[in-house]
Formats: structure tokens, sequence, C-alpha cells
């Protein structure tokens, strides 16, 4: 092959001189630089090879096609020969095959299964600023394999967009070298949608423009399938060709794309980011942009993954826009404000912070590594996600308490499925419901199958019968999966035997079983406790049970798409090894003690039953326990507890013998005066508060208390010879209210305290209204009392109002009659 008239080519004679001497480098390029076929070939070309295969990671299968069959025609020979690919379910190579472009699911099983990468002599990571979580842990466990048992591994690392300042640090025996590639010039149109715009309509309208304005194909990037098919229906009857482009699309569609027919009329071409690189698309001299992606997202509390639709980064969106200037000059539409492209994230999230871990966490087991430890890598997994997804694999039986790799785990490690579906597939694979378990396990790995919204147990009896190149797809896939899982569980017990198909997809999967909520049609409640909605119209919506097979979050809750139905024997099967089996005891909201010996799965109750507690030991903790909550203070204390409160505090600012009685404090102490009132209590209701006062009163030896009397007594003696209750506040202050006429005599200011507290005293009239405050009887006395009586005498003419009231005669009585 002739590389010198690749962009690229002034960057390989450099490299391949470096690579002689060294095994670690990281290649950045342009888009349209020649990268995935240039350095993959010069490789070849310069006798890396010699000693083994050299192998190309794609991050999709339609981009390992694609490339396995370039540079298998630019090599010359039949694919196969020299230039082969590996994915699952699907490879083209043989004993001759020199250099393999794999999937990077397909180096993950192969370094599981050989460590030391037996018959390879370098691996290339392709479109690397993809940052799948396949490729960060091939390249983690590629670096171990490089360090301990194969130094002469080189690694590759390749890319348009890659985040240096993000991954250098982490990677310091990597070389960089950067490619200036073909500058082709590309205009950029940006077309603002409007708040109110119809994505699919301004997108076709777009997509129109460029198709007047331009002379090749047009590309056009949006998120999801749903939003190409909606596009594709506004430009029906135009007279240019429509082509979508997903990944689930059939291989021959995809073929279809990828070569353009002989015919001149033009194509637009309507793709998922799955076009934004390693896919070379012909006479592409247009991109309309919509700036938009579906990223995955696993929701940790659910265990499900959500697709939500976000802006795009910089990365992607500059390579979106690179697509039209390949072979030569190009625009880009972009649906979106110039101003705006400035506020997009640099680069899409790793996956590894963003998805389940639970695949990773099993690797790392497989390969005897602690994955927060023991590997290199270049975004570190999250320790709570990481945590959780350890969780789940040891309620499966994959790990152990010490998240070491079981029997049954190390084969579920080597099956092409996710862990949960492995061990599935594998609990059942020596019974007869064998073939029907792989069926639903391939049914289960489509991303795109018309089974969406189906009852998944009619799904796979009718398989069969729906003869479309789906069904015949899946049930290709599930002999494969069926012959691999008998292999992996040759060695391995089948406890599942007697187990229906739903209670061991159940066993699976716990966290997704769900129960009917019988007042709202097709709504269930899973062990999460949040809530599963399926179509209030499908089958589904009777069953008492299911477990979700495939779901999307929908805000707080979980669209189903699939579901198996179960029984609830299915459940009590599936779930025995987490079923939460206990008693509980609780007070219930008349304040009785309740013991409720229960079952649950998570957030369900399956079945419970109940009896009160008598008072005892058991009861009164109880009781505690909710007075601590809701505080002592809240109870209805008797007054003269409260009034008995207030004149300890206003003593103890005094003799600091004299113990505190508040509430605080009084539960610091509960064992001495509390425990032994709840020991004789049935409930809340129940309780005595004259006997817990009591109890509480205890608390002050007598000697105390008459110390407490002399400082802080009760009351007061008036000069009329009746008793005037002291009311003590928090400030410190306290005071007696009383007729004024209730302290004639009186010469002197009574006081509290040995003296030390003045009493401030309300003197009332004789309705009871209050007439004056003083702490200074003798100065009212000299002062206002004169005005006092004046304003007093003609309103009660009745009731005395001496002139001379320190020589009058006390009395709370009006003037005697004549």
């Amino acid at each position: 092959m002739d590389l010198d008239s690749l962009p690229i080519a002034p960057l390989l004679p450099a490299l391949c001189k470096y690579l002689g001497r060294a095994h670690n480098a990281i290649i950045i390029a342009p888009p349209g630089a020649g990268k995935s076929t240039a350095i993959p070939m010069m490789l070849l070309e310069q006798g890396f090879a010699a000693k083994g295969a050299i192998a190309v990671l794609q991050p999709r299968r339609v981009a390992v096609r694609s490339l396995a069959a370039r540079l298998s025609e630019l090599h010359g020979g039949p694919l196969g020969d020299a230039i082969g690919y590996q994915m699952r379910d699907e490879s083209r190579v043989s004993a001759k095959t020199k250099l393999i472009v794999m999937t990077e699911g397909v180096l993950r099983q192969r370094l599981l299964a050989d460590p030391a990468l037996e018959g390879l002599t370098a691996v290339l990571f392709d479109e690397f600023h993809e940052r799948s979580l396949n490729a960060d842990l091939c390249l983690a466990l590629s670096r171990d394999t490089q360090g301990s048992l194969r130094p002469d591994l080189k690694l590759l690392l390749m890319s348009a967009t890659l985040d240096k300042e993000g991954i250098l640090p982490a990677l310091p025996t990597f070389e960089v070298f950067e490619s200036q590639g073909r500058s082709f010039p590309i205009e950029t149109v940006y077309l603002p949608l409007s708040p109110n715009a119809h994505l699919p309509a301004a997108v076709a309208q777009a997509v129109r423009r460029a198709v007047s304005e331009t002379e090749g194909d047009v590309l056009c990037f949006l998120p999801g399938v749903r939003d190409i098919r909606a596009v594709a229906s506004q430009l029906e009857g135009a007279d240019f060709d429509v082509f979508p482009l997903y990944g689930a699309l059939p291989i021959e569609a995809q073929k279809a794309v990828l070569k353009k027919p002989q015919s001149a009329k033009r194509r637009v071409i309507v793709a998922t980011d799955i076009a934004e690189t390693s896919l070379t698309l012909p006479d592409i001299s247009a991109v309309v942009d919509a700036g938009l992606r579906r990223a995955p997202f696993f929701d940790l509390s659910l265990g499900l993954t959500e697709l939500r639709t976000q802006k795009a980064s910089r990365a992607s969106v500059d390579q979106r826009r690179g697509r039209a200037g390949r072979t030569g000059p190009g625009t880009c539409y972009r649906l979106w404000p110039a101003q705006s492209t400035r506020a997009l994230p640099a680069a899409d999230a790793p996956e590894m912070l963003t998805q389940d871990l639970a695949d990773v966490a099993l690797a790392c087991a497989d390969w005897g590594a602690d994955p927060q430890s023991d590997l290199d890598w270049i975004d570190t997994p999250p320790m709570a996600a990481l945590l959780a997804a350890q969780e789940r694999l040891q309620k499966a039986d994959l790990l152990d308490a010490e998240n070491r790799i079981t029997q049954f785990g190390r084969a579920a490690a080597q099956m092409p499925l996710p862990w949960d579906l492995a061990a599935f597939m594998l609990g059942l694979a020596h019974t007869p419901r064998a073939k029907e378990t792989a069926v639903l396990c391939a049914i289960l790995g489509e991303t795109s199958t018309g089974l969406e919204g189906q009852d998944l147990e009619r799904a796979v009896k009718d398989l069969e019968a729906r003869g479309d190149s789906a069904a015949r797809r899946i049930l290709s896939r599930a002999d494969r999966l069926q012959k691999t899982a008998e292999n992996c569980a040759a060695t391995l017990e089948t406890p599942q035997d007697s187990w229906t198909l739903g209670a061991a997809l159940a066993r699976s999967r716990p966290w997704l079983i769900g129960r009917r909520d019988p007042t709202s049609p097709g709504r269930f409640k899973l062990v999460s406790g949040r809530a599963a909605l399926v179509d209030a119209h499908s089958s589904l919506a009777s069953a008492p049970w299911l477990v979700v097979g495939t779901a999307l979050l929908a805000g707080q809750n979980a669209r189903v798409l699939s579901a198996w139905p179960l029984t609830q024997e299915d459940v009590l099967q599936a779930a025995a090894p987490i079923l939460e089996r206990g008693t509980r005891v609780t007070l219930d909201e008349k304040g009785f003690g309740v013991r409720e010996t229960y079952e649950a799965l998570g957030a369900l109750r399956l079945g419970s039953r109940t009896a009160k507690l008598d008072a005892g030991p058991e009861l009164a903790t109880l009781l505690r326990a909710r007075l601590e909550a809701e505080g002592l203070s809240t109870l209805a204390w008797p007054q003269d507890f409260l009034d008995l409160q207030h004149r300890v505090a206003f003593a103890r600012r005094f003799d600091a013998s004299v113990p505190d009685m508040s509430f605080e404090a009084l539960f610091d102490a509960a064992d001495l005066w509390l425990e032994p009132v709840l020991l004789h209590t049935r409930s809340l209701s129940d309780l005595d508060f004259q006997d817990l006062a009591k109890a509480a009163k205890g608390l002050i030896p007598f000697q105390v208390m008459a110390r407490v009397d002399a400082l802080a007594p009760q009351a007061y003696a008036l000069p009329s010879g009746q008793q005037a209750t002291i009311a003590y506040q928090p400030d410190g202050t306290a005071g007696v209210a009383a007729k004024l006429q209730a302290f004639f005599g009186a010469t002197q200011h009574p006081t509290v305290a040995s003296g030390a507290v003045p009493l401030t005293l309300t003197l009332l009239s004789p309705a009871g209204r209050p007439l004056q405050t003083t702490q200074d009887l003798p100065g009212f006395w000299d002062g206002s009392y004169g005005d006092v009586r004046r304003d007093m005498r003609g309103r009660y003419p009745k009731h005395p109002w001496p002139e001379d009231p320190r020589s009058a005669l006390p009395t709370m009585r009006p003037k005697p009659r004549r």
C-alpha cells in the first residue's frame, strides 16, 4: 500500500523509528488524516507482526467491519486472509491473519482467557477519546500485562480529539505524536433553533438547505433512532435518497450506506454519533449537526441505565464538522448559536464515571486485581459505584465476601454477556430450559428486536413463528450462547434445575422485581421502592409480579419496555438469598407497642404478623426512645411540677448543690427515675403524669429540697395574711400579683433568695386589673400611690384608699356596710 499520499504520512517514519525501541505511543490526527488505515498498515509492512498479530480496536461493530474491509482491500487479498476481524458472534480470521480488527469486548474476553496475550504483538486503541468502559478496562489490563508478563507488547492510543491534559498525567510512558492532517476549508453556518422549534422539522429544513447549497452527499447527526426515523419521515418524497445509520441497523443495510451505489442520485445519511469516527463515508461535502447525543447514565439506586439526550461536547461536534472536509472543501450547518459552542463541555465524560461497574468489578476479580489499588487507570473507578457493584456480584454468588471471584463468577466472566444475564444463562445451562434461556438472553442482548412493550414469556414462545430477519438473528445467537454456556458450566452444579425461567431471571436481577399496585393499572413497585410503569393495556399490567427485562428511566420512575411475569412462588424462590426475615418492635399511632414478624424484599413487604407488647423492658425501651425523640417537654406535666422546675432553676443560681431539673438533665438521669415508671406502662397514653412527676421530684434529696424552699419559696405571706404564689421566671426574676389593699401596712419590700432578689410586685385593682408594677414598695407609697388613690377612689368607693397606706390595715375586702 502507498502510504505517502495520506496526510498522516510525514508522521510515520518518526513513529516507526520510535516503536523500534519503545512500546507506548499516543497518535493524535484530525479526521481524514488516515490514522485508522495508515498506522496499522505501516506496522504490518514494517514487520511488527512478524511474531504475532496486530489487534486494532474499534468501539462499534459497524466500524469493525468497515475498517477491516478497507484494510483488506488496500492490502490485497480476501478478508480473513492477512487481514480479518472479530466481534461477538462473528469472526473472519485464519491462521494467516496478521492484522485483526476487533471490538473492545473481544479483547476483554481474550485478556481474561489469556493474560499474556500470546499471539499478539501490538494493540491499537482507535477512537480512544470515546473512553468506553471496555476501552479503559482493556488498557488497564494490557498495561498490567505489559508490566509483568509482556514487556515487548506495544500499546498505541489513536484519536482525532483526545483530551491530552486529562489523560497524559496518567500515562507517563506514552510518547505523543501529532499530525496536522490535510486541511480542507470548512464553512460553518449557524442556524439557531427557536425555543419552540420541532426538532425533526427543523433538521429536515436544514438538510434541504444543505442539499441546495452543496454538491456532494449530506451527513446529518441526530441523538437517537427515533429522531432518525422522524427526520426520514419529514424528508419523504425528496429528490434524493435518505439512508438511516445506527448501531442496531441490520448488517446489509449498514453495508448499503457505507458503499455508495453507481447511480448519480444524491444521498442524505441520517446517523447517530456512530458516524463521527472510524467509518469512511464517500462523497460527504456537507454536515448537518443537531448538536445532541444520547448518553448512558447508570442510576445506582434503581439499577438501570438511563439514556439521556444532552448537548454534545466540543470534541464531538468538532469530529462531526471534520466529516464535511475529508476529501475536499465542505460546509457544516450547526443548529445552535455560534456563541453557544464555547459553553459546550470540552469532552464527553468517560463511561467509567457514569456507568454500572459490575462487569468491570467482575473482570478485575477474575484478573486477581483490586480495582482501586492494583491497576493503573486513567480514571479510577468511583468507590461508591464500585462497592454497589461488588455487593450485587456477591448476592449473585459471583464474588465471595472478600470480593474474590467464585467458580461460578469465573464461568460468568467467560460468557459474552453482561454479568447478570451470564449468571442467569449458566444457572440453567444443563436443564431442559437451556434453549429458552439462551433465546431470552439473545433477546435481552439486542438493542432493537421489535419486542418493546411485550411480555417476554410470550415473546420467547412466539419467536420461532415470526420468521423475520431479526428473529432469525436472535435464534442464531441463542444457539451460540447455548453452546458457550454448556462449555463454561461444564464443572458447575446447577442448583436452579427445578426453577421456572422467570424465577431464574429474577434471581439474576432481584432489584428489578416489581409487585403490581392494585390501585393504579400498569404501575408496579420495585424492590428499590421506585415505580415501574407498563402499558396499562399490556398483558403485563395484570401480572401480580414481574421482573424487568429492559426499561428506560422516566423521571423518578422506570418505563418498562419488556418484562417477564412472575408468581409469588417465583419471587420467594428467586429472592431467598436476599429475603429479609425478621422481627421489628415499634409504637403504633396510639403509642402502644407492637411486635411485627415480617418478610421483605427491599421496599416490598411480602407478609407480616403483629401482636401488642405487654409492659416490660422491651416496651420501655421503645417508649423511652419515643420520649427522647419528641422531648419530655411535650408531655402533659402537672403545673405544680413545672412550677418546681422554675423554683429549682432559680435556686441553682445561688446554691450549686441544687440539681439541674431541666428536661434535658432529666433525660440524662432517666435510668434513675423514668425507667422504673416505663417498666409498668402499657402505652404512651397510659402514662400517669402524677407518678412521672413524683418520680422526677425524687431526684432532689430532702435536705436539698429544704434549701430550695428557703431560697425559692412557693408563696409569699401577704400582710393581709393570705398566701400569694410566687412566679419564678427564666430571666432570674420572681414576682407576686395581689390586690393593692393586701399590702397595706407593709413598710419594707419583700424579697427571696435570702434577701438577694426583690420580688416584682404586680399591684391589682379591686377588679383584678394591674395598677402598678414595682420592685420598691416604700418608694411607691411615697410616690405614685397618691395618683393611684385619686383615680381609684371615685371608681371603687367601697374599697379603702387611706392617705397613709403604711399605717392602714391590710384587707382583701371592701369597707364594711354601716
